[in-house]
């Protein structure tokens, strides 16, 4: 976590390295959460990060519609409670006004972990099913001792949540950046000037059947890497953008992969930050 939070209460200190503790050897699943979710809880405690909200997104005022109904249900399911409520059944002192409505532990834990990390990597996948393209992103926020809390959310605005090792990090993406096992050899490496509209070839654009867009950034925002990775019917290719001090692309690089070079790109991009930090 990110020491400069220096205001944030002992209650969340401690359930963010509780559930921390829960990915320091395996993945483990913890919560799932929706769009509208996420904002009360974010308005009850501090604004998270500003991720994909695809459910909120299609209809802004249907979502604000509904919102006091999620804050009524978050409420009876003991997820958002008065603080005053909370500290006696937690076995602790009350911490500011006991009015306050605070999340309930595991929650806390996780809002903290989604506004503390030292880095963040972002996932964007696409594909397409019988002629629509099918979208998710995740997001790894980097923590301290080598963990990483996942958000991973799908076109619904479903927030599914996850700890594990960063260490297993690099091995997932690749899993997922070619699901049908086709990367083959290395090719050589062609520096392009940078132009958002000719990456790669046509034909390579055309048969992607596959396309993970990965960006690492510190918590500032500050970009440090960034790749695209296409799975064709019988490759893998990778355009990474070289980028200048400022984060600023400057040119791309192009290449064809075979696995043990894509797991090799994948890790440098999960320790990036850990280089600069």
């Amino acid at each position: 976590m990110n020491a400069a939070e220096s205001t944030i209460a002992r209650r969340d200190l401690l359930s963010a390295g509780s559930v921390l503790s829960e990915g320091r050897t395996e993945r483990s699943e913890l919560i799932m959460l929706t769009d509208e979710e996420l904002t009360v809880l974010g308005e009850a405690t501090a604004p998270g990060p500003g991720v994909w909200m695809p459910w909120i997104e299609s209809d802004p005022e249907r979502a604000e519609a509904g919102m006091e109904s999620v804050r009524r249900i978050l409420s009876a399911r003991r997820t958002l409670v008065p603080e005053g409520f909370a500290a006696p059944l937690e076995d602790r002192e009350v911490e500011g006004d006991p009015a306050r409505l605070v999340p309930e532990p595991r929650v806390a834990g996780i809002l903290l972990l989604r506004r503390s990390a030292q880095q963040v990597t972002e996932v964007d996948a696409m594909t397409t099913i019988a002629g629509e393209t099918v979208r998710a992103k995740q997001y790894y926020y980097h923590q301290t001792g080598g963990i990483a809390l996942e958000e991973a959310i799908d076109g619904g605005g479903n927030h599914a949540f996850a700890v594990l090792p960063l260490a297993t990090l690099p091995e997932q993406l690749a899993e997922q950046a070619d699901p049908y096992q086709v990367a083959g050899a290395d090719s050589e490496v062609r520096e392009l000037p940078f132009d958002a509209d000719a990456t790669l070839d046509e034909e390579v654009i055309a048969d992607t059947r596959f396309l993970l867009r990965i960006t690492t950034s510190s918590i500032g925002g500050e970009i440090r890497r960034s790749v695209n990775i296409h799975a064709t019917s019988d490759a893998v290719h990778i355009t990474e953008a070289v980028l200048s001090e400022g984060g600023e692309p400057q040119s791309l690089r192009v290449r064809e992969v075979s696995t043990p070079s894509l797991q090799d790109v994948l890790r440098e991009i999960v320790a990036s930050g850990v280089e600069r930090s």
